[in-house]
């Protein structure tokens, strides 16, 4: 699977051994790259990140925390989604990584 580094470093070492820059992409196991946080987790996390520190309301923040971890958060990856998205099938380059 075709995977992009997205984050906010220069680069990352990856577990198998890869170095991986900032832009660029690289092909992964499935496994490896796994499954990004589904929509809702983010939804969940902004209006959480709001009850507590925005508008502060104890019991909303309460009820977001029990969705919240109710929530898949990924796996592998792309469960740093902050640091690494899918690459669609269509866009994907040759892969991108120093040894």
């Amino acid at each position: 699977m075709k995977i992009k580094c997205v984050g906010p470093s220069d680069s990352y070492d990856l577990p198998t051994g890869e170095v991986v820059r900032r832009g660029h992409q690289v092909d992964v196991s499935d496994e490896l790259a796994g499954r990004p946080p589904e929509p809702r987790y983010f939804e969940v996390l902004d209006e959480l990140r709001d009850a507590i520190h925005g508008r502060p309301d104890h019991e909303r923040a309460a009820s977001l925390r029990n969705e919240f971890d109710t929530l898949d958060s990924g796996d592998g990856l792309l469960a740093l989604f902050e640091i690494y998205a899918p690459v669609a099938a269509k866009s994907a380059l040759k892969s991108e990584v120093t040894k």
